[in-house]
């Protein structure tokens, strides 16, 4: 499936590596994220603009947020599920730093997955 020239521009292009990002900036669109869910009262929608402000200047967003996403994702449906005693505890920095550098691949529109990366 080729995807389109907008959404290889929103997201990067299907199958190619996504770049690595610093572990401040994972972080902090972590700390984003869940601030505002815990505000809104569950889930919310974040602007990329809110992204740009809370990660280093001349930080990758996109790669930023797609990290961001998987980790939540491991958050939500591993942990969670899997090790009932996780809710409500803070994750430790190794899994920052993992998500921050472990390789990944943009994925296509509408392309289906088993795993994270």
């Amino acid at each position: 499936m080729q995807a389109s020239p907008e959404i290889r521009t929103v997201f990067g292009t299907p199958g190619e590596p996504v770049p690595t990002v610093s572990v401040k900036d994972i972080r902090a669109a972590w700390k984003l994220g869940h601030d505002a869910a815990r505000h809104a009262g569950g889930m919310c929608a974040i602007g990329i603009e809110l992204f740009e402000h809370a990660c280093s200047p001349g930080a990758d967003v996109r790669a930023v947020w797609w990290r961001g996403v998987r980790l939540q994702m491991c958050d939500m449906l591993l942990l969670r599920n899997l090790l009932g005693g996780w809710v409500g505890r803070p994750f430790r920095e190794i899994a920052f730093v993992i998500f921050a550098k472990v390789p990944m691949k943009w994925w296509a529109v509408g392309e289906n997955h088993r795993g994270l990366f």
